[in-house]
């Protein structure tokens, strides 16, 4: 009866460390995601601000005609544009071979 007391109690005990065994992956497996996620949140919020700042900036009416003449050459009706081109980029072709 005692051998018998013993088994169970060794088949318990086996049982028992597989189960924590087990328990400890998930939480190895939990504790990854839960960093991933931490991370993507970070990099949300700081997204997040830079759109507020982008846009409290191209509020102001002057910062917004400032960026438009900046990247799509925009002028004003009454304006005139000259593009200069720098000369390192001309390339000079020859009529001689």
């Amino acid at each position: 009866m005692r051998v018998f007391v013993i088994i169970i109690l060794s088949l318990f005990l086996v049982f028992l460390v597989g189960q924590i065994w087990n328990h400890n992956a998930r939480i190895k497996s939990v504790q990854a995601d839960l960093n991933k996620l931490e991370k993507d949140v970070s990099q949300a919020k700081s997204e997040y601000k830079k759109m507020e700042d982008d846009l409290e900036y191209y509020s102001d009416p002057v910062n917004l005609e400032k960026e438009l003449r900046a990247r799509f050459n925009y002028r004003a009706k009454d304006e005139k544009m000259i593009i200069i081109v720098p000369t390192s980029s001309i390339k000079i072709q020859s009529s001689t071979p």
